[in-house]
């Protein structure tokens, strides 16, 4: 009997030690995804101010968008291999 609370301590171990790295991981993300606001919108307003409505940076193509119903906001895609060097602005 004590070999299996042994392994049953063991996993409860592991368990709480995978949600605490769980909530921190959670915590990271979330600090991320708040510098990509900030920086989605500093690039916006570069953008904007510099009549720029879209460029390609390391395989990456921002874009400025501008839809009836919503507010212009700034769009990201990959750009596709077949396009790569063919639109540099930058």
């Amino acid at each position: 009997m004590e070999k299996n609370n042994n392994g049953l301590f063991a996993l409860a171990d592991k368990l709480r030690d995978l949600m605490a790295e769980r909530e921190d991981a959670v915590r990271i993300v979330k600090e991320i995804d708040a510098e990509i606001v900030t920086a989605k919108s500093k690039l916006f307003d570069v953008m904007r101010d510099t009549d720029t409505s879209n460029l390609t940076r390391g395989g990456v193509r921002f874009y400025l968008t501008s839809p009836r119903s919503v507010p212009v906001g700034l769009g990201v895609r990959k750009t596709p291999e077949c396009l790569k060097g063919v639109d540099d602005n930058v």
